[in-house]
């Protein structure tokens, strides 16, 4: 699934590591209830979090793409 995809990526230094870890405190805050599409993630973003909603729709653009290829190059394995 993308969204445990997405949050095991926070080591990662970049923008998609700091998405992962961001996705990480707002569930360990109690806040997001687990989410399991990206779509159920901006919706979430955009009602409670509207502050970080367009930066964060962004990233998860990037994020889902490199998950999806991911999930291409292993398909059928």
């Amino acid at each position: 699934m993308f969204t445990t995809w997405l949050t095991e990526q926070d080591d990662r230094p970049d923008n998609v590591g700091k998405l992962a870890r961001l996705l990480n405190k707002d569930s360990n805050n109690g806040c997001m209830p687990r989410m399991r599409t990206a779509d159920l993630v901006l919706q979430h973003f955009f009602n409670y979090h509207p502050k970080v909603y367009m930066q964060l729709s962004e990233v998860l653009v990037v994020a889902y793409k490199e998950f999806l290829e991911l999930d291409q190059n292993y398909h059928g394995i």
